[in-house]
């Protein structure tokens, strides 16, 4: 059966480096995406760092660059704060606009 998710060449965001956001920087590195990620932590936080810049994952740590959300096909929201909750330096109304 051919896989219907096609993300290679496509420019992927994911925001959250906990478990989901590893496994879907990882999911769409595999499928050729050119994956970026972002976590408020700092790298020695996130144990699974090495292993997402050896799948090519490109990471803006400790940060959430606004820049970065411009140059997107896809943002994945893998946070476990709400878009509006303290952790978070971006408006809501970015993530309630996005169509995946």
């Amino acid at each position: 059966m051919p896989n219907p998710i096609q993300l290679r060449g496509k420019r992927v965001l994911v925001v959250g480096l906990a478990r989901t956001g590893v496994a879907t920087a990882l999911f769409c590195a595999v499928r050729l995406a050119e994956v970026t990620a972002t976590d408020l932590r700092a790298e020695a936080e996130i144990p699974e760092t090495g292993k997402l810049r050896m799948n090519g994952v490109a990471l803006h740590l400790g940060r959430h660059d606004e820049g970065i959300l411009d140059r997107q096909d896809l943002v994945v929201s893998a946070r476990a704060a709400s878009p509006s909750g303290a952790r978070s330096n971006w408006p809501t109304a970015f993530f309630a606009t996005i169509a995946v």
